[in-house]
Order: C-alpha cells, then structure tokens, then sequence
C-alpha cells in the first residue's frame, strides 16, 4: 500500500499517532493503555528480530489499531 492511502486510512477514521523511535502505533487515542501495551510489543518484537537475525532496520514501522471491525472493514474498502 501507498503511504497515501496509510494517510487516508488514518485521517478518514479520526486516529492519533504516537511515536516511539522508527515505531508509530495509530489509534482512536482513547486509551493510552491499548497505545502503550502497542507500542511495548512493538518494540519488543523489532529488538526480538534484530536479534535473531543480526539485521537492525532503519525503516519506519507503522501500526494501526482500530477500536472495531466496522472501522477497519471501512478503511480497508477505502483503497480496495
């Protein structure tokens, strides 16, 4: 996918970003929890494979979370 249709996703459902290094979690910012416990997984798992595969990725790492299925299955039928 584009980044612009990332954009549209992200603009079309009301989400707020939350930046952490190259990890940006994308969420209806209603719960710093879901936002944090993201962005800790997030983490956990790029340092989990830089480990196991001696390969540290300079990209950026976008994660989106949507508060219900409706929301999703709208962004999805967006750019489909």
């Amino acid at each position: 996918m584009c980044k612009r249709c990332f954009m549209r996703i992200h603009t079309s459902v009301g989400m707020e970003r939350v930046s952490q290094g190259h990890i940006t979690v994308n969420t209806n910012g209603l719960d710093q929890i879901v936002t944090s416990t993201a962005l800790d997984i997030a983490a956990s798992a790029l340092a989990q494979q830089s480990q196991s595969l001696g390969l540290i990725t300079q990209q950026d790492i976008s994660v989106y979370i949507y508060p219900d299925l409706a929301q999703l299955a709208a962004s999805l039928r967006m750019h489909h």
